[in-house]
């Protein structure tokens, strides 16, 4: 439905386009890009087999610039004549320029209407046509091959374009028409003819030249309209989902490495050193004492000098008993200690 609506309304404003391109079209006048101007004998009597004179007025071949190309056309007898003089009224144009390009030399210009620098031979004194602008071709006479047949020129000035010659007088001089084949070729013929009416250029030149109408709207020529897919038929890609609504997976932070450290080392194995008997001191045996002598047997007499020696111990014998026995008790002290842990 609305695909339809959408095609219905285009097709109204197209169809408005083309009417306002139709009326403007009509309103407009015909454009051309050369204009002819054919010239006649305006002067002499059975002219039959007189010659003519083409002048083509272009636009295109130098853009911004009108130019001219003039050409003797052969009568029904084949008579032609030798190109002396060419002339234009081009009124309400400044600045005017004229330049050869190609064909007859161009021996003497005038742009304000003043001809009294052309010889004779090239006037057209006698047609009553004034005119502003012309160029002399060549010199008169045909000798030494000044036969000219053609000649091409360029004018320009500010504004100038092909509607400047609307229904405006061209003129040519030439002398010495007759037979080809005839060396006398002794007649002369002042020709001259109107430009048919124009409006517009269709290259407009430069330089101040007057601007071509704007070009009809595209509408004017509408291509066979196609009926749009709606819009709402062809829905646009969604959007892409924005970034967080793909979470990159979490990755659970590494623990902080529990690298278990180092189990506290086992408290040492109190492994009670193998208690080494301290070597036992050897129980030195104390030196044997004499024995003593029975109970009851009465001590000897302290003999007075010169009797018997009372037997007392040794020293020596006396402190190895008492070492011996503080090892033994230091032994029984470590044994016991050792015991306890």
């Amino acid at each position: 439905m609305k695909s339809t609506k959408f095609f219905t309304s285009k097709s109204s404003l197209l169809a408005v386009g083309l009417l306002s391109a139709s009326a403007a079209l009509m309103a407009l006048p015909a454009k051309a890009a050369t204009v002819q101007v054919n010239l006649s004998d305006k002067t002499n009597t059975n002219t039959s087999e007189y010659p003519t004179v083409s002048v083509t007025l272009d636009d295109t071949s130098n853009p911004g610039k009108i130019t001219a190309t003039v050409n003797v056309v052969p009568g029904s007898t084949g008579y032609i004549g030798d190109l002396r003089g060419v002339y234009f009224n081009i009124p309400g144009v400044s600045g005017l320029t004229i330049a050869p390009v190609s064909g007859g030399p161009l021996t003497a210009i005038s742009t304000n209407g003043d001809f009294k620098s052309f010889d004779k031979s090239a006037d057209l004194q006698g047609t009553k046509l004034s005119f502003n602008a012309g160029v002399e071709v060549g010199k008169q006479g045909i000798a030494q091959g000044d036969d000219y047949r053609t000649t091409t020129f360029t004018i320009s000035g500010n504004g100038l374009t092909l509607s400047a010659f609307t229904s405006q007088t061209v003129g040519a001089r030439l002398m010495s028409v007759g037979d080809p084949n005839d060396s006398n070729r002794d007649l002369s013929s002042k020709t001259a003819g109107t430009a048919p009416k124009t409006v517009t250029a269709s290259n407009p030149s430069g330089g101040g030249s007057t601007p071509a109408p704007a070009p009809a709207p595209a509408a004017e020529t509408p291509v066979a309209p196609t009926a749009p897919a709606p819009a709402a038929e062809t829905p646009t890609a969604p959007a892409p989902a924005p970034a967080a609504e793909t979470p990159v997976a979490p990755t659970a932070p590494a623990p902080a490495a529990e690298t278990p450290t180092a189990p506290a080392p086992a408290p040492v194995a109190e492994t009670p050193a193998a208690p080494t008997a301290p070597a036992p001191v050897a129980e030195t045996p104390a030196a044997p004492t004499a024995p003593t002598e029975p109970a009851g047997t009465p001590a000897p007499s302290n003999p007075g000098p010169g009797g018997d020696a009372e037997q007392v111990p040794e020293p020596a014998t006396m402190a190895g008993s008492a070492l011996g026995l503080a090892a033994l008790m230091k032994w029984r002290k470590n044994r016991k200690a050792t015991k306890s842990n």
